[in-house]
């Protein structure tokens, strides 16, 4: 009888270990997402690579319409950075850190905290990125940083403020390579995924603060961008706009999937 007794205390925890297995085996397809977005981002780097020449006349052509209509801040906001070297090593590490890391730290957080909400968030993340890479090889364009003659011809602030962590060497150089699109300026998806994860903390997260720092997040990242020279002021705004187009495109395809019959 306490055998039988033992069996039957078993079998709820049994069965509530079902749906935690259930639960690991949902993170694959999001896991398999992430890593088609990443392989596309690397084979879009790829293919822009070797179209230096269209992409500079792009940047120029984008600081020329800004300064004919006088809204060309990245000169003024770099140089500043140039004069306080602390200023742009802290853009350059919000630039980094800011970027992919805080992107899918906010997924996951979001996957575990709030799964109703999490498919329009990274379906708006994946729509925003197959738009964005699909501009980057069609139009390619060079950041201010890397145009010939902005403010003195800076073109290697941005590992410079680095520090490569590599000591130098080829390898540092090449990792560096990997992670930033040259010539993908245009739309700015810094931008765009600052405006999803910081759109997310102000609406799912519970504490007053966070909400708050989700609210401002683009907008620093918009001055991130502008100090280290890897957008134009347009760049930005076109970002803004794949954000808001995405969460709207992913809120539509979300309403598609419920009211689907079955």
């Amino acid at each position: 009888m306490a055998l039988v007794r033992e069996r039957r205390r078993a079998r709820p925890d049994a069965v509530a270990s079902a749906p935690a297995a259930l639960d690991r085996l949902g993170v694959l397809p999001e896991l398999a997402a992430i890593a088609s977005a990443t392989a596309a981002y690397f084979l879009a780097n790829d293919l822009i690579r070797g179209r230096a020449h269209m992409a500079i006349l792009s940047g120029r052509d984008i600081l020329a319409f800004e300064q004919t209509y006088h809204l060309a801040p990245e000169q003024a906001l770099h140089s500043l950075g140039l004069r306080y070297p602390w200023l742009l090593d802290w853009a350059t590490l919000l630039y980094f850190a800011g970027h992919l890391p805080l992107l899918f730290a906010v997924a996951v957080w979001l996957y575990r905290s709030n799964r109703a909400a999490y498919p329009w968030f990274r379906n708006a993340f994946l729509i925003s990125a197959l738009v964005g890479f699909a501009v980057y090889i069609v139009l390619p364009v060079a950041p201010p940083r890397l145009l010939p003659g902005f403010v003195g011809n800076i073109g290697d602030t941005m590992s410079d403020a680095m520090g490569d962590p590599l000591g130098g060497s080829a390898l540092g150089r090449s990792v560096l390579d990997a992670l930033v699109d040259p010539y993908g300026a245009m739309p700015s998806l810094h931008v765009a995924w600052a405006f999803l994860a910081g759109t997310a903390l102000a609406l799912r997260a519970h504490p007053r603060w966070v909400r708050l720092a989700g609210g401002l997040w683009p907008l620093l990242m918009i001055l991130v961008v502008l100090v280290t020279a890897n957008h134009y002021l347009l760049d930005t705004v076109a970002g803004l706009a794949l954000a808001v187009g995405s969460l709207a495109a992913a809120a539509s395809l979300t309403r598609l999937t419920h009211a689907r019959p079955g």
